[in-house]
C-alpha cells in the first residue's frame, strides 16, 4: 500500500541585501547663528563683529545657511554673491531681493553645502550694494543628516507691509518625508525692524537684528510627511519698506534595500 504524503507548501525568502535603510526623518545635528562683522565677510558670534565664529559640523551630511542683510543708504539694492565654509563654496539655493526705490534693500539667500569639512571651521561670506556699504546681517546655520545631495523646490517672495502682521511664500514639496528650511529679512521701516517669529508650524531656528533694529532676520524649518504638497512658510513681522521670504526643500535619500518574497 502506497503512503499518501499531504502536500507541503514551501515558501522561500530571498532577502537582497544592502546596506541599512535611512532613519525616518532628516534630523538636525545642530545649530547656530552669526552676524556680519566688522570686515563685512567674516561672521561673528555678536552683531559688532568680535569674535570669530566657529561652527563644528561633525556628523553634518548637508550644511545650510540662511544670511539676510541690508544696503547701507537708502534706494540701493543687495545681494550675496558668494558663501564659504573651511574655504569650500555653499550653492546657492535660492535668494530674493527686490527693494522698492523708497526704503534700504535688502536680500534673504540660503546656501547649503553638502559633505562639508567633518570638525571646527569658519565662515565668510561675499556681498554686494548698488551704492554704500552693507548695514549689517545675520546668518544662521542650520546642520543636517539623514540627506540626498541636492535639493527639492525653492521658492521666494517679497512683500511690502505698513503695519505688523505675517508674510509668507508658498512651496510645493517634491517627495514624502522632505524638510522645508524658510527664512526672512526685513529691511525695516524707519529703524522698527524688531525681531520676526515663525508662525506654526515652523519651528524657530535663529533670529536676530543689526543695528538700531535697521534690519533683522529669522529662519525656520517644517517637516513635510506628504509629497506634492503645498506649504505656506510664514513668519511674524514688524512693518518693513522690504521684506524678503526665502524657502528650499531637502530630501531623503531613496530607500537601500528591499525584501523579496518568492511563494
Amino acid at each position: 500500500m502506497k503512503r499518501m504524503f499531504p502536500a507541503i507548501a514551501v515558501m522561500v525568502f530571498l532577502a537582497l541585501t544592502g546596506p541599512p535603510a535611512h532613519a525616518a526623518n532628516i534630523s538636525i545635528v545642530n545649530e547656530a547663528e552669526g552676524f556680519m562683522g566688522n570686515t563685512k565677510t567674516e561672521i561673528t558670534t555678536t552683531p559688532n563683529g568680535t569674535t570669530l565664529l566657529n561652527y563644528d559640523a561633525t556628523g553634518v551630511d548637508k550644511l545650510v545657511v540662511a544670511f539676510g542683510f541690508e544696503s547701507g543708504f537708502n534706494n540701493n539694492g543687495a545681494t550675496v554673491t558668494g558663501f564659504t565654509f573651511n574655504g569650500v563654496p555653499l550653492v546657492l539655493a535660492v535668494q530674493e531681493n527686490t527693494h522698492d526705490g523708497v526704503y534700504d534693500g535688502g536680500t534673504m539667500s540660503l546656501w547649503y553645502l553638502d559633505a562639508p569639512h567633518q570638525g571646527v571651521a569658519t565662515f565668510t561670506v561675499s556681498c554686494t550694494t548698488t551704492g554704500g556699504s552693507p548695514n549689517g546681517g545675520h546668518a544662521s546655520i542650520i546642520g543636517l543628516a539623514g540627506t540626498a545631495e541636492g535639493i527639492g523646490h525653492t521658492n521666494a517672495t517679497w512683500h511690502t507691509q505698513t503695519a505688523s502682521g505675517n508674510v509668507d511664500t508658498s512651496l510645493t514639496t517634491t517627495e514624502n518625508n522632505s524638510l522645508v528650511v524658510a527664512a526672512v529679512e526685513n529691511s525695516g521701516m524707519n529703524n522698527g525692524a524688531g525681531i520676526p517669529t515663525a508662525v506654526s508650524p515652523l519651528t524657530l531656528s535663529n533670529n536676530g537684528g543689526w543695528g538700531r533694529q535697521w534690519g533683522d532676520a529669522a529662519s525656520a524649518y517644517q517637516r513635510a510627511p506628504v509629497g506634492g504638497k503645498t506649504l505656506t512658510p510664514t513668519f511674524q513681522t514688524n512693518a518693513g519698506g522690504n521684506i524678503h521670504v526665502v524657502a528650499a526643500e531637502f530630501l531623503m535619500p531613496p530607500p537601500s534595500g528591499s525584501i523579496l518574497t518568492v511563494r
